[in-house]
Parts: structure tokens; C-alpha cells; sequence
């Protein structure tokens, strides 16, 4: 077997441990030994479905959490029982079904599924014709109609009810473009006996959840939960063929989150080995399926990809604004990609508050590898790794590791304890948080008298400086037991405000659960009639109950929540119940967000402007910020441009010259409101409203304010470019570099980076290419030694673009100096945008050599780009061209393109190339090449121009006939009209086109002519 074999039954090998659909029946249906009740529970289900509705079925869970498994045992029991099997018939959807955007595709992709899973029989064969004919119909009413038909008549023929297991179900609708397409879902499967739907999700989403939505109500949720201890014992057993002590196996549950498909990865890694090998090893084991986690990862489009490396780098939950800044995005964008992350199942809240949530990555072992990957692993996770191995291990190891965290030295004690706090902020830890915390520390509950309360509430301030939760909540439970809530009045106080803390605590600590038990337990206790030192706490209780729910994401329940507090409590005018009413309105808003009841949630916001709209009391302006500020960007969301940019003024007019607001607030509605006109093409009105930014607020320097303010100085720049007004744009450029370059702030320099790149860039598109490298230089010499990922980007951009200018300057050596130190600086970037810019570096690098004659060095370069594009390319789309992989597409294809015109010019130039003609081929080499670049280039919205000119190239060299031939009726037909026109004008077809594309076609058939002029007057291949 060759080498390539061998590497690529490897991956193949790698792939099918964490992919149920590459078993054999045989093999999934021994191996699956969880989701037990919910497999009888769908088999149930498709029993009784025998009248003239059926009930059909969703399974929810997250990425790993053994859905696909599921739905392929529940299509193999509708094969193999007999009862199952003379009534139905299953038809099993790919994991992703990227092309159906409409309801008539998804017919039709139901069609294809059934033609290659029906028996292999005549009928197979008339459905494999009927499904050919069919993808050529326009209409998708009649496509709908006449595919839907056709399984239908399957239906008859069989007398089988058809069930239809479609995975990511969510996704798909999400996707489709047709937004009626639900609703007709919805018709057939409500009045059509004949068809069963079972789906999944990675989410609920609000396509079933709204009642306003096409399908609320018409399926039976079955959710996966993680698997708790004996279900992953079971699994493990299952896999490795041995069975563990179930602390064992909990460290696991902890590590994997209970996700069975990182069960079996970590049950087939350790088969065989002791558990504190494996435990040892386990770096080992993620290190060998990187490509597993990595394929998470490349099949994130590119801003969730940012904010979820932000996540993995804090290894905590973090809030929008922390990730925000670990990831360089503002705090509305990244809100927004959170939510996607959460519907897709790969992110969950994890606490905070209703203004400031915190998140969470769901597959908890991302962490370590992520780390491991940054080499930060051996500090953080070895000492964790190893605690856990003595932590989970027989009681014994228990009690020796917690007298090892007692007995030791300081030093190492400081490590234990710091150990033992990050592990309490886990869930499943909560057994033994407590013994271990009290062990560790010292720390008892004791009952003793009221004189130990000034002690212990200096014990509790002095673990929440230090972040000492756990202990915390110890404290609450001492001052619980002495204070009497009966007694006085400072007793009362003291008891209720001491359960609102724990209550609080428990929330930090994910434990939201128990936290909603305390909030309960307040408001039974005290009431909502209670006197007035502690009617606060009880309408607090209330409020951090619905953010408690909000974490669990039990939204309806949270609105409840919320409409209680107005209806008890809306009338008070006590200064410190209305603040905590208006947390309620605001928090109520950003729920029906979530709910995707964006216009309510608007409604909902103008309530709080409007009940305390006129208040100065600084806790409810606060909330008047955040209720206009968040209507903005619902609006933004709805693509309500005109009121957000009202709203925006809104801000601005409202808190102009306040006292109260911090002038930063202006300053960034301001922005936004120049950035929205910008997006709505308004160049004009976007421009002034940047210029009076930047001469009301010039004279600022706070830290909050600055960012804005280079904000707005970058966006009048590129406005001014866009209006024509270069030279002005070039001025605004340069006083930001001159004036900010200084900055320490890592989001300043960017910004003002960027403003060199934008500038170089624009010399380039002049012609003016000695003062465009001069400005990539400068933008080098000021910044190349940040290490910060935003402007490390602008700065590996700022090298493509000088050496782009320096291959028009002709000064080829120098631009190959400049690529190879992209690639030499930025190879191990892990920064997408980064690897982007390193990719360019080397296609470019190719083009300057393949202009230098040093073909055999091009063609190398070109094979490496195609090699590592076809693999980048792979991980990125699965199915859906996304911005990133676009990009990669133009990569591919220029390579591709570039080497054709290389083989081309070998095949005419002289005899000392037989070697590279025999390694390469000849002209039938150059065609495939070719080929490869046009099967690529309709996914790509615009052509780099030297893919279109090493086309045109190729297209002079192998003729017009066999060029067309080679276009075929893919979609470069499209990208390539006017070249398309050329060439069929060139074979005497008379065809009729818009006036722009005669023009094109014309001055192409005098390009061609005249590279075939150059060519046949040297005999050898023109280069241009």
C-alpha cells in the first residue's frame, strides 16, 4: 500500500470513532447500550401512529450527545421488526442537508434519500429517473407537488407509512430561503398519514417554541441530557470491554460534560490501560484527535470561531464584555454571535446577571485542548489532571490527597486550593464541595451566638476579594443559623439579606437550581407584603430568580417571573423597588429577544423609557441606557434602519451634557448611527455625523471615549474613499497615525493599523505603488511587534499588501523577501484571519515566481497551496460555502489556474524542460488544472483578477472549443459570461446579450487575440 493509502485510511480510522454513520447496522445496533428509554420511547411512538394523524417526533440535545445514534437504531429497529417493518419505511437524511432552501427541495431531497435506500428493484430505478427529471423543474410549487407524489406513491405501492429521520432539522429550516416553507411543512404533515417526521436539533428553537411559528405544537420533544455516572459507565464498558469504579468514571463524566461521543473517544483511548495511565495519558489522546476537536472548530463561521476561541482561552464564564474584549469584537456583535453559538448547542449560559450573563463552552475537553494546542497546558491542566486522578480515585486516594492539601507546604497548599476552586465552580462537583472546602481550609459550621456576626461578615468580605465563593456560601449558612428572622428589625435585615447572598453565590456558582430554592424560600418567608427594610430584598429575590431561570433557559417561566414583579410591585414609588422594577422591564426585553419576539421585546424597552424616562434617580437612568440601547440594536437586527438610527439620536439627545451618563454612551450611539447610514449607502449623512463626532468630542482623552473617537476617525476615512475624495481620506489617515500611534490601548492601534492598510491599499488601486510599500512599511516598522490578534492581522495584511506593490514595481526580489517573512513570522498563527493573509503570502509568492520563469519553483508552491486548500476547504464548508472558505475557494482556484498556464508554456518552450513535462503531463495536465480552477470559481462572488487573467491565458492556449467544453454547465458559465460570449462568437454563434456584456465580450476577443498573436510570433506561451 502506498504511503497516501496508508494516511488516508488512517484519517478514515480516526474519523469513524466519533461518527455513527460509517457503522454497520450490525455494529451500531450491538454497540448501543444508552438512550435506552428514549429508543423505546420513539418506538412506542411509531407504533401507535396507525390512524389519520401521526405524531411526530423531535430529539434535541447538543453536538455529541448521541443523536445520530439514536435516529440510525431507531431506522435499523424500523428495518429489522417485523411489526415496524410492514408499516413503515424508514428514509435516513444526511447530517447535513445544506442544499434545501426550499419545501419543493426538501421534497425532492426526500426523493433522493428514498431512491438510494429502497430496495434495489424496478422501483428504485423509476424513483432514481423520476428524481433526475425532477431537478430540473423551476417552480417549486409544482416541484413540491409533484415530489411529494411521487413518495406517496411509494407509499402505496409499499403500504408503508414513510418516517422521515431528518437530523439538524433547526439548522434546516433556518436556512431555508423560502419563508413559507414551514408553513407548508406543517400542512402536509398534519393532514398526510402517510408521513412520519423525526428530527433533530442541537436546540430548542423557535420554529417549534412560538406560537407564531409554523411548527408550535406539532411535535413530541424528546430532550438528551448529559449522561450522568452509570450511563457512562455503561458506554465505557460498552467500548472498552472493562468495567471502572465509578469515581472513575465521574472524573470522566466531569472532564467530557457527559457527552457520549467524548466518552467513546476517551473509552476507546484507554481500553486496556490502567486508570491512572489514562488519566496520565490523557493529553496524549486529545493531541491524537485534534482533528475531531478541530473540525468543531473549522465548521464555525469566522466571528463565532473568534468569540468561541475567546471562551476556551478564558477557561471560566465569562461575560459578553469579557469576551468581547478576548476576542476584539464589540459587545453587540458578540452578543449576537453568542446566540448563535447557544442555538447551535455549542455554547450555554453559565450565570452572572440579567446585565452581565455569563457563558460557557458545552464540550468542556475543548478547554484542555485548546490549551494544549497554545502550550499552556502543562501549567494549567497537568496539576488539574492529576488532582483529579487522586480526587475520583477509591476513597482512600480521597482522604490522602485532602491531607496532602493540608499538610504541605504553603506554596503547594495555594495550588490545591487553587485547584479546588476552579473544579467547585462545576455542578456535578457539589457532593463534595463542601467536605472538601472545609478540609482544605479550616473552614466549619459551628452554631455559636450573635456576637460572631461582625466575624463572620469580615470572614465573608474577605472571600468574595478573593473570588472564594464556595466558602462564602458556608459563611451565608452561619449567618442564616444565628440570625433570627423573627427578631428585630437590623435581625430581619441581616437574615434575608444573608439568604439573598447565598442565593446570589449559588447563581455564580452555575448551582441555579438551588439558587431559585434560596429566592423561593425568601419570598415564602417574608412575602411580598413585607415591611418596608425588607421589601428590596424580596423583589430582588425575585429579579435573580428570573435571571436564574434565564441561565437554565427556562424563558416562559422567566417572563412569568417578571410580570409578577410589575404586577405586585410596578405602583411602588420606594426608590430602591422601582430600580429593581426596572432591572425586571429591561431583563423582560432581553428575554423575549431571546424568544425571538423581537417586536415585543422592543415593546418592552419603550416601557421603561416611558415609566422613568424623566427620572435622574443614576440606578434608573442605568436602566433607561440599557433599555434604548438594546431597542437599537433589536431594531438593527430586524433591519428597522429608520428607527434605530431615531433611537440612536434618541441617546444622543437624552444624555447630551448629562451628569449622570458617562459621555462615552454619546459618543457610541453617535458612531453607530454613522456606521447604520454607512450600511444604507447614505455616504453623505455618514460622513457628517462622523466629522461632528470628531469636532464635538475632539478634545477627550478618557479611556472609554478614545476607541470611539478613532472609530469614527477610520470610518470618515473609508467614506471619504468611497465618495472619491482620496486625498482627504489620505489627511484623515495620517493625523490618526500621527496622533494615535502611541496608544497603549490594543483596540486603538488596530484601528489606527487599519487606517495604514486602508491607505495602502487605496495606492495600490492608484497605481501609486512606491508610496503604498513606503505606507505597508510604516505600518511594519510601527506595529509588527504587537502580539495582540487584531493587530497582528493588519499587520500580516500590511506584508501581503507591500509585497503586492512591490510586484508592480517590478522589484521581484524584494517581493519575495516580503512573503516569505509572512510566512516565516505568522505560520503558527492560529488567528484565522492571520492564516488567511499567510495563505495569500505563499498563492502570491507563486504568481511572482510563475512571472520569473522559475517554473519548476512555482509549480511546487502551487501544489502545496492546492494541497493544503483542499484541506483547509474540506474542514470549512461540509456542504455551505461560508465568507472563509470563499476566500479559500480563490486560492485554490488561482493556484489551479496559474500552474494550467505554467504546463501550457512547458509544453512550448524549449527541450530543457522534458523533466518538469514528464513529472506534470501535458496539455491534458494543464486541463485539469484548468478544470479544477472553473469547478471552483462560481463560488466565489468576485474573481481575483489574476485568476481571471491566467484563465484568459489558458482559454488563448488550448482553443475556444475545448475551453467551453471545460466550462461545461457548471457555474462558472455564469462567473464567466462575457468570456463565455467571446468564445461562442469565436465558434460562429450568434447569441443575444445585454448591451454591458457585448462590451466585455468584445474587448476579451481582443485580449485573446492578441495573447495568441505574442504566442504564435515566439512559439511559445505568452505570459502576462
Amino acid at each position: 500500500m502506498a504511503a497516501e493509502d496508508l494516511t488516508a485510511t488512517a484519517d478514515a480510522m480516526i474519523g469513524r470513532k466519533y461518527n455513527p454513520g460509517f457503522m454497520s447496522d450490525d455494529e451500531l445496533a450491538a454497540s448501543f447500550c444508552i438512550r435506552t428509554a428514549e429508543f423505546e420511547s420513539i418506538t412506542e411512538t411509531l407504533r401507535e401512529n396507525t390512524g389519520n394523524s401521526n405524531q411526530h417526533l423531535i430529539v434535541i440535545g447538543p453536538r455529541g450527545s448521541g443523536k445520530t445514534s439514536l435516529l440510525l437504531r431507531v431506522a435499523i429497529e424500523v428495518r429489522r421488526s417485523s411489526d415496524l417493518s410492514s408499516r413503515l419505511f424508514p428514509i435516513t437524511f444526511a447530517e447535513e442537508s445544506y442544499e434545501v432552501g426550499t419545501c419543493g427541495e426538501f421534497w425532492l431531497e426526500c426523493l433522493d434519500r428514498l431512491a438510494g435506500q429502497a430496495p434495489d428493484n424496478e422501483s428504485a430505478a423509476d424513483l432514481r429517473r423520476t428524481w433526475e427529471d425532477l431537478r430540473a423543474v423551476q417552480d417549486d410549487r409544482s416541484l413540491a407537488e409533484r415530489s411529494l407524489g411521487a413518495l406517496l406513491d411509494f407509499s402505496d405501492q409499499s403500504g408503508k407509512r414513510l418516517v422521515l429521520l431528518v437530523e439538524n432539522l433547526n439548522m434546516m429550516l433556518g436556512d431555508m430561503t423560502d419563508t413559507e416553507a414551514g408553513w407548508k411543512l406543517r400542512k402536509t404533515l398534519q393532514t398526510e398519514p402517510r408521513i412520519i417526521l423525526l428530527g433533530s436539533a442541537t436546540s430548542r428553537f423557535a420554529e417549534i417554541d412560538r406560537p407564531d411559528r409554523a411548527l408550535y405544537d406539532l411535535f413530541r420533544v424528546i430532550t438528551l441530557r448529559p449522561l450522568d455516572t452509570t450511563e457512562c459507565g455503561l458506554l465505557w464498558k460498552s467500548i472498552s470491554g472493562e468495567s471502572s469504579p465509578d469515581g472513575q468514571i465521574r472524573s470522566l463524566e466531569i472532564l467530557t460534560g457527559g457527552t457520549p461521543r467524548l466518552i467513546a473517544i476517551v473509552a476507546q483511548f484507554g481500553a486496556g490501560r490502567p486508570f491512572h495511565g489514562l488519566m496520565d495519558d490523557l493529553l496524549e489522546l486529545i493531541d491524537e484527535h485534534t482533528e475531531y476537536f478541530k473540525s468543531h472548530l473549522d465548521s464555525l463561521p469566522h466571528q463565532e470561531r473568534r468569540i468561541y476561541l475567546a471562551l476556551a482561552d478564558l477557561w471560566k464564564p465569562a461575560t459578553t464584555r469579557e469576551i468581547a474584549d478576548r476576542a476584539h469584537l464589540t459587545s453587540s456583535t458578540c452578543s449576537a454571535q453568542l446566540k448563535r453559538l447557544i442555538y447551535r448547542g455549542v455554547v450555554i449560559p453559565a450565570g452572572g446577571t440579567a446585565r452581565r450573563k455569563q457563558y460557557y463552552l458545552a464540550e468542556r475537553m475543548y478547554n484542555i485542548y485548546y490549551l494544549l494546542r497554545r502550550r499552556v497546558a502543562s501549567r494549567i491542566v497537568d496539576p488539574l489532571i492529576r488532582f483529579m486522578t487522586a480526587f475520583y480515585s477509591p476513597p482512600e486516594l480521597v482522604e490522602r490527597a485532602l491531607g496532602e492539601a493540608t499538610q504541605s507546604d504553603e506554596r503547594t497548599q495555594s495550588i490545591y486550593r487553587e485547584l479546588l476552586e476552579q473544579l467547585s465552580v462545576l455542578p456535578e462537583m457539589r457532593e463534595y464541595r463542601d467536605r472538601l472546602l472545609v478540609k482544605a481550609q479550616g473552614l466549619g459550621i459551628s452554631r455559636s451566638s450573635a456576637e460572631d456576626l461582625p466575624r463572620l461578615f469580615d470572614d465573608y468580605e474577605r472571600c468574595m476579594a478573593h473570588h472564594q465563593f464556595a466558602d462564602a456560601i458556608v459563611i451565608c449558612d452561619k449567618i442564616v443559623a444565628l440570625a433570627d428572622p423573627h427578631g428585630d428589625r437590623e435581625q430581619r435585615r441581616v437574615a434575608v439579606q444573608a439568604r439573598l447572598s447565598k442565593g446570589m453565590l449559588l447563581g455564580q456558582l452555575d448551582r441555579s437550581e438551588e439558587a431559585i430554592v434560596i429566592y423561593d424560600d425568601v419570598v415564602a418567608r417574608f412575602g411580598r407584603n413585607a415591611a418596608p427594610e425588607i421589601l428590596p430584598a424580596v423583589v430582588t429575590a425575585l429579579v435573580n430568580k428570573g435571571v436564574r431561570l434565564d441561565a437554565l433557559n427556562r424563558l416562559d417561566d422567566e417572563l412569568d417571573v417578571y410580570t409578577d414583579v410589575l404586577h405586585h410591585f410596578g405602583e411602588n414609588s420606594l426608590p430602591e423597588i422601582a430600580e429593581r422594577v426596572a432591572v425586571a422591564m429591561v431583563n423582560r426585553g432581553n428575554t423575549l429577544e431571546e424568544l425571538r419576539r423581537s417586536q415585543d421585546a422592543v415593546e418592552a424597552y419603550d416601557q421603561v423609557v416611558v415609566r422613568y424616562g424623566t427620572d435622574k434617580t443614576p440606578a434608573l437612568v442605568a436602566q433607561i441606557v440599557l433599555a434604548l440601547s438594546n431597542k437599537a440594536a433589536t431594531l438593527v437586527r430586524m433591519e428597522r434602519a429608520q428607527e434605530a438610527l431615531a433611537t440612536f439620536d434618541d441617546i444622543a439627545r437624552r444624555f447630551h451634557g448629562s451628569d449622570i451618563v458617562k459621555v462615552s454612551v454619546v459618543v457610541e450611539a453617535l458612531v453607530n448611527k454613522g456606521v447604520m447610514l454607512y450600511q444604507l449607502k447614505r455616504l453623505s449623512e455618514a460622513l457628517e455625523v462622523f466629522a461632528y463626532v470628531l469636532v464635538k468630542y475632539a478634545s477627550l482623552d478618557s479611556p472609554d471615549v478614545v476607541p470611539h473617537l478613532v472609530k469614527s476617525t477610520l470610518n470618515k476615512g473609508v467614506v471619504l474613499t468611497l465618495l472619491q475624495r482620496v486625498p482627504e481620506a489620505f489627511r484623515v489617515y495620517d493625523g490618526l497615525v500621527e496622533r494615535f500611534a502611541d496608544s497603549e490601548s490594543p483596540v486603538v492601534v488596530s484601528l489606527v493599523a487599519r487606517a495604514l492598510l486602508n491607505k495602502s491599499v487605496s495606492l495600490i488601486e492608484q497605481g501609486q505603488f512606491r508610496d503604498a510599500h513606503e505606507t505597508c512599511e510604516e505600518a511594519v516598522r510601527l506595529f509588527g511587534m504587537w502580539k495582540d490578534a487584531a493587530i497582528e492581522q493588519v499587520v500580516a495584511a500590511a506584508f501581503v499588501s507591500n509585497g503586492v506593490a512591490l510586484s508592480n514595481m517590478r522589484e521581484w526580489a524584494e517581493a519575495l523577501q516580503v512573503y516569505d517573512k509572512v510566512v516565516g513570522r505568522y505560520a503558527d498563527s492560529m488567528v484565522p484571519s492571520t492564516m488567511e493573509q499567510v495563505a495569500g503570502a505563499i498563492v502570491n509568492k507563486g504568481v511572482v515566481l510563475h512571472q520569473l520563469g522559475r517554473w519548476e519553483e512555482a509549480l511546487t508552491i502551487f501544489d502545496e497551496v492546492l494541497n493544503q486548500s483542499s484541506r483547509m476547504l474540506t474542514r470549512q464548508t461540509r456542504g455551505q460555502v461560508t465568507d472563509q472558505s470563499r476566500w479559500t475557494l480563490g486560492q485554490l482556484a488561482i493556484a489551479s489556474a496559474n500552474k494550467a498556464v505554467i504546463l501550457l508554456h512547458l509544453m512550448k518552450s524549449e527541450s530543457s524542460h522534458h523533466e518538469l513535462i514528464e513529472r506534470y503531463g501535458s496539455v491534458p495536465a494543464c486541463e485539469r488544472d484548468l478544470a479544477a480552477a472553473l469547478v471552483v470559481i462560481s463560488g466565489i462572488s468576485d474573481a481575483p483578477a489574476a485568476l481571471v487573467q491566467a484563465v484568459l491565458v489558458c482559454c488563448a492556449g488550448i482553443g475556444s472549443e475545448r475551453a467551453l467544453e471545460l466550462i461545461g454547465e457548471r457555474g462558472a458559465r455564469e462567473a464567466l459570461l462575457p468570456l463565455v460570449v467571446t468564445l461562442q462568437r469565436e465558434l460562429g454563434h450568434s447569441l443575444r446579450v445585454a448591451r454591458e456584456v457585448d462590451e466585455v465580450a468584445r474587448d476579451i476577443g481582443r485580449k485573446l487575440a492578441e495573447l495568441r498573436s505574442r504566442w504564435k510570433a515566439s512559439s511559445r506561451m505568452p505570459r502576462d
